[in-house]
């Protein structure tokens, strides 16, 4: 792993942007009680991870379901709500966020 990288309980990022006020989501099926009506505890539920792949970038106030992947190099417009996995070099934006156009390949452009 290199130097940049982070972790964290559901989220894993390298040599990523994220905007202000993103959100990741880390549970399908949020719930305060259990099927009997009991509070949950932290054994009720697992965490579920999202990966955000180098390059790419999240904009300002979106939101990111959990189980999903962001592509290398991958653009979410602000304020999307990403349902779904996003394909490397994608530029997804809205809600749901939908793929609007594909980005020439960033594997041989750094300098």
């Amino acid at each position: 792993m290199g130097r940049d990288f982070r972790q964290r309980r559901s989220l894993s990022f390298y040599q990523v942007f994220i905007g202000h006020g993103v959100v990741f989501i880390n549970d399908s099926y949020p719930r305060a009680s259990t099927a009997t009506g009991d509070m949950q505890t932290a054994n009720d539920w697992k965490v579920e991870k999202t990966l955000v792949k180098t390059g790419a970038s999240i904009g300002s106030g979106a939101t990111i379901l959990s189980n999903l992947t962001i592509g290398e190099h991958a653009i979410v417009g602000a304020g999307s709500v990403v349902t779904r996995d996003v394909p490397a070099g994608a530029v997804v934006a809205g809600n749901p966020a939908k793929v609007l156009r594909s980005l020439p390949d960033q594997r041989n452009s750094r300098e």
